[in-house]
């Protein structure tokens, strides 16, 4: 999980982030920078705790979506 996490903060470090992100139906990310900011902090902080997952599950996702952009 650390090494994924780790991978993803490379990635997102560049390229160009957009401000806003609709996550699904539901969830609109308002700042793009910070959700990643706070996610990352999350996952790297604890690393190999499963509990966690959920974040690293979104950043992945954030990412497919600017991908497909």
């Amino acid at each position: 999980m650390q090494e994924q996490a780790i991978q993803l903060q490379s990635y997102f470090e560049s390229i160009e982030l957009p401000k806003t992100l609709q996550l699904n139906k539901s969830e609109l990310i308002a700042n793009v920078e910070k959700f990643i900011q706070s996610h990352l902090q999350v996952v790297l902080s604890n690393p190999n705790r499963n509990v966690y997952k959920p974040y690293l599950d979104r950043l992945e996702q954030v990412k497919m979506i600017i991908k497909a952009k």
